[in-house]
């Protein structure tokens, strides 16, 4: 089985080494760029961990985000 991943979400102009960085819009740290309001775009069941610092109180829909977290 390959590796889950560990997400860094909402990671702004921050980067963690060893963690997929993503935001809403694409910059050099930026590893995917995507809306965690939608769609991920990671298959079901291969994330590990989920990093959100100051992330929730910025979402319209915070049950679209948990439930792509749960997926």
């Amino acid at each position: 089985m390959a590796e889950r991943l560990r997400l860094h979400l909402g990671c702004g102009a921050t980067r963690l080494e060893g963690w997929v960085n993503c935001d809403l819009f694409p910059a050099p740290h930026v590893d995917v760029a995507f809306d965690v309001q939608k769609t991920w775009p990671f298959g079901d069941g291969t994330v590990a961990h989920i990093y959100a610092s100051h992330l929730l109180e910025h979402l319209s829909d915070p049950w679209a985000f948990f439930s792509e977290a749960w997926r």
